[in-house]
């Protein structure tokens, strides 16, 4: 696949190691067109490093991740908060604030130094909150409410970013089939919506294939496959990185792969 600088995101042979144990090798990835991209793989085989890299939650090396064909080693922290927001996996709040707190942290990058939130900053939390299905919790504590809960707050918080590039780090994790769905629908929603990039990391290859435009696929930190769909979830590719024996067929709804898991290899 062609590999663009010009793309609004761009990875350029990124790699990462912690200490003497290498996590990223050589990735690369353009990324242009608003969508629903999904990165799979097993435990261990960087899926949240990279996210981590491409949020400068860790700092990549230099002129490895371009954003709107620029370094992103080269933008203000302020800059690249207007560009991506990031939901990580640990949705833990140290202080008691409420959840319309947390979701107005999400607008803060647009806030002038000693700035309030104004009118506009307020409606487009409450957007936000409705669309995650949580309106109703605004005045709880944080720390008060389901893990569930508070992973759909976090979500709502990076929605009021209104950023370009969305990055999500296993956003369904803690939550039931019913809100999975509800979740998944309103990014895909928002897509649709606001022309935007969203970037999750999946476990359920189930759930990715549903609703995933692009998935990339990561083995031991190389990406082994990038595609679509029907292209990336294969009997051969998810033998080779799962080490398990499976069935796939078309969703008799979708036409989109189905991956009913066997035995291990």
């Amino acid at each position: 696949m062609k590999h663009d600088i010009n793309s609004s995101l761009y990875v350029n042979n990124l790699d990462w190691s912690y200490g003497k144990r290498q996590i990223l090798n050589k990735i690369c990835l353009s990324i242009d067109k608003a969508g629903f991209y999904s990165i799979i793989g097993p435990n261990g085989s960087g899926k949240t490093t990279l996210l981590k890299n491409i949020s400068r939650a860790l700092e990549p090396r230099q002129e490895s991740i371009y954003v709107e064909s620029k370094d992103i080693t080269k933008y203000k922290r302020r800059e690249i908060s207007k560009l991506i927001s990031y939901v990580p996996q640990n949705t833990n709040i140290d202080f008691d604030f409420t959840a319309m707190d947390i979701v107005l942290m999400g607008r803060s990058p647009y806030f002038k130094r000693f700035e309030v939130e104004k009118e506009e900053d307020l409606q487009i939390a409450e957007e936000a909150m409705k669309s995650t299905n949580i309106w109703h919790l605004r005045d709880k504590n944080i720390n008060e409410i389901s893990g569930g809960e508070r992973q759909r707050v976090i979500i709502a918080r990076a929605l009021a970013q209104q950023t370009k590039i969305m990055l999500l780090d296993e956003p369904v994790s803690q939550l039931d089939i019913h809100h999975q769905i509800e979740l998944m629908e309103t990014i895909k929603d928002l897509i649709i919506k606001r022309g935007i990039i969203v970037i999750a990391v999946l476990h359920d290859l189930n759930l990715a294939a549903q609703y995933s435009d692009m998935i990339i696929l990561l083995k031991e930190g190389r990406i082994l496959s990038y595609g679509s769909p029907q292209t990336v979830i294969t009997k051969e590719n998810i033998e080779s990185v799962y080490g398990i024996k499976v069935f796939i067929m078309p969703n008799p709804l979708t036409s989109r792969p189905h991956v009913i898991p066997l035995t291990s290899i």
